[in-house]
C-alpha cells in the first residue's frame, strides 16, 4: 500500500532557499510518517524553476528519485498557482518503482519508446501495474505514437500521464524532468510494480454538446488529417464554416472533435493545431482512418459540470472505500490547456472545485497539460484532448 505527501515552495529565484524550505517540509512531514522502503516523487512547476536552477538543486537535496514535468497552473489544494513548484511524493514497502528516461524522441519516436520501456520492463517476471508517462510538448509527434508504442510492449499495462505545458504562446519551454535534468525531447516513465491497485476517470464533452451529423475521415497519417467525407479536409472546414479560424494556431482550441473508434470504446476528444500549408488539417492527437467525427463546443459551464460530475462519483467511491477500511492514497490529476483557456479570466475555476471535492479526503496533485494519457476502460489505453483524467491509488 502506498502514502503520499506533498512538497512544494514559491522560492522562484535562490536554489539554496527553495532547497532548504524543501528539506525543511520533508523532515516535518517524514517525523509524522517516515519515508518507507521505496518512494518516488512526482514533480510539476513552472518553467522558470528550471531555469533558475531551482529544479536542479531540489532533485539534488531529496533522497529519492524525482521526475515529471513543467506544467502551469497546479494545485495541490492547500496551494494552487502558477509560479510554484510542486513534488507529490508516493512512497511504499511493497510498491517498486523503475525510473525510465528515453532516448531523443525528434527522429523516430515509436521505436525510443518501445525500446526505452521494454527494456526496463523485461527486468522484472512480471509488468508494471501502473505506469506514469511524462513527454514533452512536440507539435510534430503525436501522443498516440508514445502510447502506441506503450502499448504494443505491454499490453494491459494501465498507461496514465500527461505533456508538458508551459504558459508561453509557443510552448517552447514545455520540459519534461529527470532527476533535476530537464528535456525538450526525451520522455519520462514511472513503472510501479507490486501492492497499486489504480482507478481511472475521464471527463470531456457533455454527450449533448456533440453534434449529431458525423464526418468520416477518410484519409489521415497519424495526426494529420488530408480527407473527410472524401474531399479534401479545407473543403470540410469552408462548409463548417471554419476556413479562417483553421488557418490561425490553435484558433479553435475552445472546440473539441469527438472521435469515435467504431469500436464499441468510449469516444474521445481531439483538439485542432492547425492547417499546414499543403491544406491538411495537424491535430494534437491520433485520428484514424474510418473514425467517425464529431464537433462539440466546450465553455467554461460546460467543462464546470462534466468535472464535477465526475469527481462526484469519486468522492462517493473516496467514501465508500475508507467505510470498508481500505482507503485510496492518493491521486494524480492533469486537466487539458483547453479547458483552462475556456475558464477565460477565471483561471483556476477547474482547479478550485477540484479543491472544494476532494481537499481533505485525499492527498492529490492537478496539473495542466497539454495532452492527457488515460485508459477508458481497464483494457483499453488512450491518448485524450480537452479532458480530465483522474488516477486514484
Amino acid at each position: 500500500m502506498t502514502k503520499t505527501f506533498i512538497l512544494s515552495t514559491l522560492e522562484l529565484d535562490s536554489p539554496a532557499l527553495a532547497v532548504e524550505e524543501i528539506l525543511s517540509e520533508l523532515a516535518a512531514k517524514t517525523a509524522v510518517s517516515p519515508l518507507l522502503k521505496n518512494t518516488v516523487g512526482i514533480i510539476s512547476c513552472h518553467h522558470e524553476f528550471v531555469h533558475s536552477e531551482v529544479v536542479a538543486a531540489v532533485c539534488a537535496a531529496l533522497p529519492f528519485d524525482v521526475c515529471g514535468m513543467v506544467a502551469s497552473p497546479s494545485s495541490t489544494g492547500d496551494r494552487t498557482g502558477s509560479l510554484v513548484l510542486q513534488i507529490y511524493c508516493i512512497t511504499a514497502d511493497d510498491v517498486e518503482f523503475e525510473i525510465v528516461l528515453t532516448p531523443p524522441l525528434v527522429t523516430d519516436p515509436y521505436p525510443a519508446v518501445y525500446a526505452s520501456y521494454k527494456a526496463a520492463a523485461d527486468k522484472r517476471d512480471t509488468p508494471p501495474r501502473l505506469a506514469l508517462f511524462y513527454g514533452p510538448f512536440m507539435q510534430a509527434n503525436s501522443g498516440d505514437e508514445y502510447l502506441n508504442a506503450l502499448t504494443k510492449a505491454y499490453k494491459g499495462v494501465p498507461i496514465f500521464g500527461s505533456l508538458a505545458v508551459d504558459d508561453t504562446q509557443d510552448f517552447a519551454n514545455s520540459y519534461t524532468i529527470h532527476n533535476g535534468a530537464h528535456f525538450s525531447d526525451r520522455a519520462v516513465l514511472v513503472l510501479a510494480y507490486g501492492n497499486i491497485s489504480p482507478r481511472f476517470y475521464v471527463s470531456n464533452i457533455s454527450p449533448g454538446r456533440i453534434s449529431e451529423k458525423a464526418a468520416i475521415i477518410t484519409k489521415s497519417s497519424g495526426h494529420l488529417v488530408q480527407e473527410v467525407n472524401g474531399r479534401p479536409v479545407r473543403e470540410y472546414f469552408a462548409d463548417m464554416g471554419l476556413a479562417k479560424a483553421s488557418e490561425l494556431r490553435f484558433a479553435m482550441s475552445m472546440l473539441a472533435f469527438v472521435i469515435d473508434y467504431n469500436d464499441d470504446t468510449p469516444l474521445v476528444a481531439r483538439m485542432f493545431v492547425i492547417a499546414t500549408d499543403d491544406g491538411h488539417a495537424l491535430y494534437a492527437g491520433g485520428m484514424p482512418e474510418g473514425a467517425h467525427m464529431y464537433l462539440a463546443p466546450s465553455d467554461k459551464t460546460d467543462v464546470l459540470h462534466t468535472t464535477g460530475i465526475t469527481l462526484k462519483e469519486i468522492s462517493g467511491e473516496l467514501d465508500n472505500l475508507t467505510a470498508r477500511g481500505t482507503p485510496a492514497s492518493g491521486a494524480l490529476i492533469h486537466t487539458c490547456v483547453a479547458r483552462a483557456i475556456s475558464m477565460g479570466m477565471d483561471t483556476f475555476a477547474e482547479l478550485d472545485l477540484i479543491k472544494d471535492t476532494l481537499f481533505g479526503k485525499i492527498p492529490y496533485l492537478a496539473t495542466y497539460s497539454g495532452g492527457e494519457f488515460c485508459p477508458t476502460t481497464m483494457d483499453m489505453n488512450r491518448f485524450h484532448n480537452n479532458s480530465l483524467v483522474i488516477c486514484v491509488f
